[in-house]
């Protein structure tokens, strides 16, 4: 899922004791708890047909 994540919407994922953080354009921008937080904001802000 992780992989598939950023490869559509351009960005790294990555998870440590805190959740799983979003970087975009080397920046991180949001830390989630659940893998499905992190899928509905990527679809919110990265687009969901990119």
């Amino acid at each position: 899922m992780r992989k598939y994540l950023e490869k559509k919407y351009n960005c790294t994922i990555w998870q440590d004791g805190r959740g799983y953080h979003i970087e975009v354009d080397g920046a991180e921008v949001k830390i989630c708890k659940y893998m499905t937080e992190v899928e509905d904001f990527l679809k919110e802000t990265r687009g969901g047909n990119k």
